[in-house]
């Protein structure tokens, strides 16, 4: 018998003798091998001498609520599948469970079918991530899992996001693999990685002649996916110009190669990647706003590590398999107090870095199990965050975006006062005016104090425009100061900020 339809061990705790008989029966009808425990301490007992590819439980156990059996059913056999049964008072103990990592809940009386369904929906997910290589049971990870599901049968566009090394390439794969497409080609592109005078070639192809080196036609990436898909990683670091060229394929499925007079018509699935804030490329006018809405149709947002700690026993236990499996190492584990250091780390390099540490740790440490103090000569140090990043990294994304808006509420209110005292200005009594430029004392880079020579003094006639007043004083700065906005803005009084802006609106620029 193959491995594959070899029984499958489940594991029943049930403390209803009668109810326990009956799904003990059902489930050895569908070619499961059960074990029973009518408690918590019995079920302990039978995870101990081995893992169980299904768990059932009742959470109305007389020892125990089941949620702790739950998480160390998670903890030591994390691939498990895991069905929880409740009754309605116990509804609010079954979303505990389903937060400790309950793969799904049912109420008594339990539809013998519809559970038997449900565990087999379970399995066949777990079928199609192994495949795919998506592992975690965090329920992040199980959104992405949904969404999967509910886009890969469709050929609708969609935006990957997410930090370095999360994996962005795998969710790809994923929905490659549950469409219909999934006969024909997946392509994969790193457009940071393609050089910009070759990218529209990479992507487009070419005909001969068409550049110097072009000795023949060649096929881009959205002729090789002609009945596929294309993945496009780093989608922000396209030029404007192929960015252009992008847009038109999205609409109508056809382009020109380089060098090329005749269109070519596809049938490409596109899906597209970025580590970068887009919304704030588009701002910055770096991506243009119309690619941007054609390939944010829907979005799929990756969570970094450190945000789901609990995948983590998970995803080493993945690697270490992967790993056994193809270099035929020998390693004798790593123990639970070692995994939970781990679980503290944050993780900066995210999926990628775990992997990479699982490697190093079966080569340099394969005849013992690995312990707490093993770790930390594996793992960088905690940098300090940068000056030029916005929010610290140690930051939740809910505590960041609370700290961007709380600073931009305090821009706003700064000038809304600059503004208010600027319009009470407009209405005060005019005097004769006569506007000299102010000294200050200056310290050049070489350390030396520095007078600035006297300005010339501008005359103004009484009931002049407050704004042709700002306008030139601003513009007499700037040469004074020979565009050094720093100095000006010092000079004037002002912030660089409001200085920078009030350049914009007058025009100053050139």
């Amino acid at each position: 018998m193959s491995e594959e339809k070899a029984p499958q061990k489940l594991l029943l705790v049930d403390a209803d003798t009668n109810q326990r008989a009956l799904l003990t029966d059902f489930f050895k009808r569908h070619d499961f091998q059960v074990a029973q425990a009518s408690n918590g301490s019995q079920a302990r007992k039978i995870l101990r001498r081995g893992s169980q590819d299904v768990l059932v439980v009742d959470l109305s156990l007389p020892d125990s609520d089941g949620i702790g059996l739950i998480q160390l059913a998670r903890r030591d056999n994390p691939g498990a599948i895991v069905m929880v049964i409740t009754d309605k008072a116990g509804e609010s103990l079954g979303l505990k469970a389903l937060r400790a990592g309950a793969d799904d809940l049912f109420q008594r009386p339990v539809r013998l079918r519809v559970l038997g369904e449900a565990i087999k929906k379970a399995q066949d997910r777990r079928t199609f991530l192994r495949e795919s290589h998506l592992v975690g049971n965090s329920p992040a990870m199980r959104r992405i899992y949904e969404t999967i599901e509910q886009i890969a049968p469709t050929n609708i566009t969609a935006m990957i996001v997410g930090e370095s090394g999360t994996g962005k390439e795998l969710v790809a794969r994923a929905i490659h693999l549950k469409s219909r497409r999934r006969s024909g080609p997946f392509l994969a592109v790193n457009c940071g990685a393609l050089a910009e005078g070759i990218i529209d070639s990479e992507l487009f192809g070419h005909e001969r002649g068409a550049f110097t080196g072009a000795v023949s036609r060649r096929a881009g990436y959205f002729e090789l996916a002609d009945g596929g898909t294309l993945f496009l990683d780093e989608v922000s670091e396209l030029p404007p110009a192929t960015q252009v060229r992008l847009l038109r394929v999205l609409e109508e499925q056809e382009f020109m190669r380089v060098g090329g007079t005749s269109t070519i018509k596809v049938d490409v699935r596109l899906i597209a990647a970025t580590n970068k804030d887009l919304e704030e490329a588009v701002e910055q006018g770096q991506f243009r706003e119309d690619l941007y809405y054609r390939l944010n149709v829907v979005l799929v947002h990756i969570p970094p590590l450190r945000e789901r700690r609990d995948d983590i026993p998970l995803l080493m236990q993945t690697f270490i398999e992967q790993y056994r499996h193809q270099a035929k190492a020998r390693f004798q584990g790593i123990s639970s107090q070692a995994v939970e250091l781990l679980k503290q780390y944050n993780w900066p390099g995210n999926v990628r870095e775990l992997r990479n540490l699982v490697e190093s740790l079966m080569v340099l440490s394969p005849d013992r199990e690995v312990r707490p103090e093993d770790i930390p000569k594996y793992l960088r140090p905690r940098a300090a965050p940068s000056a030029n990043l916005p929010v610290r990294v140690d930051k939740t994304r809910e505590q960041a975006e609370r700290e961007i808006i709380y600073k931009t509420l305090l821009g706003l209110r700064a000038d809304v006062a600059e503004l208010k005292e600027l319009l009470a200005s407009e209405h005060r009594p005019r005097p004769p005016m006569e506007v000299h430029s102010r000294h200050v004392d200056l310290v050049e880079e070489g350390g030396q104090a520095q007078q600035e020579p006297a300005g010339e003094t501008v005359q103004f006639p009484v009931g002049t425009d407050m704004s042709r007043v700002e306008r030139d004083m601003i513009r007499k700065t700037l040469q004074h100061t020979g565009g050094n906005r720093k100095k000006a803005a010092k000079l004037l009084g002002i912030g660089e900020r409001t200085l920078y802006r009030k350049i914009q609106a007058y025009g100053l620029n050139g």
